[in-house]
C-alpha cells in the first residue's frame, strides 16, 4: 500500500498507518462488523485488499488464528516460539462462562490452566480478589505444581 490513513473511532486517532500498515482484519477474524473509521491522510492512497473467504483460506481457520492471537498477548508465554503458540492454539478449546459463574473452585485439583480471550475474571484467594483481562492466564501454576 501507498500513502496513509488514520484508524479513528470518532474525532480520536487511534493510529496512523503508512506504507506497509495493515488494517480490517479485526472484524475478518472475530467475524465482526467494523470497530473504527479508516481515512486517507495523504493526496492519494493505494490498497491491496483480500476478501473474507481468501483470507480464511490462506491463514487456516479464523478461531485458530483468534487463539494464537490471544495467547501471544499472555505474558507467561513470551519465551514460546511461533510453532510452540500454534501448537498451543491448536489445543485449546473456547469456552464461555456467564456472569457470577464460577470457573474453578480453590482447592480443586488442577486439570486445566485458562487464557482469559474475552471479558473480565475475579480470581478470588483469601485475602484478596485479582481482576484479570483479556491476555491474563488463571490455573497455570496448579498444572505447574505452583
Amino acid at each position: 500500500a501507498e500513502g496513509g490513513v488514520d484508524v479513528k473511532d470518532g474525532n480520536t486517532t487511534l493510529v496512523s498507518l503508512s506504507q506497509g500498515g495493515f488494517f480490517g482484519e479485526r472484524a475478518l477474524i472475530n467475524n465482526d462488523v467494523r470497530a473504527a473509521d479508516v481515512v486517507a491522510t495523504t493526496s492519494e492512497v493505494t490498497c491491496m485488499t483480500l476478501d473474507r473467504d481468501t483470507f480464511v483460506s490462506l491463514l487456516g481457520p479464523l478461531e485458530d488464528t483468534k487463539k494464537w492471537g490471544m495467547l501471544r498477548k499472555c505474558e507467561i508465554l513470551g519465551t514460546l516460539d511461533n510453532n510452540q503458540v500454534v501448537r498451543m492454539a491448536e489445543s485449546l478449546s473456547m469456552v464461555s462462562a456467564d456472569p457470577g459463574a464460577i470457573i474453578f473452585k480453590l482447592g480443586e485439583v488442577a486439570l486445566n490452566a485458562f487464557f482469559i480471550a474475552e471479558g473480565e475474571v475475579v480470581l478470588s484467594i483469601p485475602g484478596k480478589d485479582q481482576r484479570l483481562k483479556p491476555g491474563d492466564a488463571l490455573g497455570e501454576e496448579g498444572l505447574l505444581g505452583g
